[in-house]
């Protein structure tokens, strides 16, 4: 059988190995995780940025696309009234030969 000094001895040790692989543990995946941590960080701040761009550019699109619009439906109601106007001097004019 071993000694009583044997015994602690071999459970220090093993202890020790244990604490020691604990500080090794720490010392080398701490940064790993600190580096993930940073890298999940920067991609949600991107994905922020990103989606901000987008939604603005939408915005811009839409207000453009409303001017657009507005423009074409003025345009239009301007030829409306050319047309009509056209139509009622022809109709005017016809009047005026036949009284003449």
């Amino acid at each position: 059988m071993c000694s009583p000094f044997a015994v602690v001895v071999i459970l220090s040790f093993a202890v020790l190995v244990v604490l020691v692989s604990f500080v090794a543990f720490v010392v080398l995946v701490a940064p790993f995780v600190f580096a993930a941590l940073v890298v999940c960080t920067a991609g949600a701040v991107l994905h922020v940025v990103v989606a901000e761009v987008v939604v603005k550019q939408n915005k811009e699109a839409s207000t453009k696309a409303e001017q657009i619009q507005s423009i074409k439906q003025k345009t239009e109601k301007q030829k409306t009234k050319n047309i009509e106007a056209k139509k009622q001097r022809s109709k005017t004019n016809r009047e005026e030969n036949k009284e003449a």
